[in-house]
């Protein structure tokens, strides 16, 4: 190298007698060329380092990720992100894989997130009978789908605790139920607001 480059290299440590040093202390030592092997463990450290760095760049790749997706949901209208959850519901294939009951009750709580959404109703925690009830006593939920959302909620209660045997146009005819409650509900909203304006 031109100028020559400075660095360092660990090598094994070079020992001399003091006793034969100091009996001609004129003496030359002439030492042959020794080969330094190359020690793989600095190879090993730096990779070491790469993959500590890397593994953190994908972990805060991941949070910068989740918290996109968690805003996303977030700015969706309760219409969007029910349609939103209805259709990872369906790419799962639940019915397909025979998880009759799984999917009735993600199907359920896909309806029921999107009401408490909405009209504030908590609605997850509460049974069928205990949900209706509070529907029914909050003024602001439109109570010409009460029948409807009592008879789509029943008919879900049925196949969850194993009174009803479901099929695959079961499963269908209830998915399509579930949007049109939530497309439904979601024009009249709409409709309720344009009018006020």
């Amino acid at each position: 190298f031109s100028p020559p480059r400075e660095s360092f290299i660990f090598t094994k440590a070079f020992t001399f007698t003091r006793e034969k040093l100091t009996e001609n202390p004129e003496v030359v030592i002439e030492a042959e060329p020794v080969h330094i092997a190359y020690n793989h463990w600095i190879t090993v450290r730096y990779i070491g380092y790469a993959i500590l760095v890397a593994a953190a760049l994908f972990l805060i790749y991941l949070l910068l990720k989740y918290a996109h997706h968690k805003h996303k949901l977030k700015m969706m209208t309760p219409r969007e992100r029910a349609l939103h959850e209805l259709d990872l519901l369906i790419s799962k294939k639940l019915i397909d894989k025979g998880c009759v009951k799984d999917f009735y009750v993600e199907l359920t709580h896909v309806v029921r997130r999107y009401i408490e959404r909405k009209y504030g109703i908590k609605a997850p925690e509460c049974t069928t009978e205990e949900f209706i009830a509070e529907a029914i006593a909050l003024a602001s939920f439109p109570k010409q789908y009460i029948p409807l959302l009592k008879e789509f909620l029943a008919a879900a209660d049925m196949i969850k605790f194993a009174k009803r045997e479901a099929t695959k146009e079961n499963a269908d005819s209830a998915t399509v139920a579930a949007k049109n409650y939530i497309e439904v509900d979601s024009s009249v909203e709409l409709s309720s607001d344009n009018q006020e304006k």
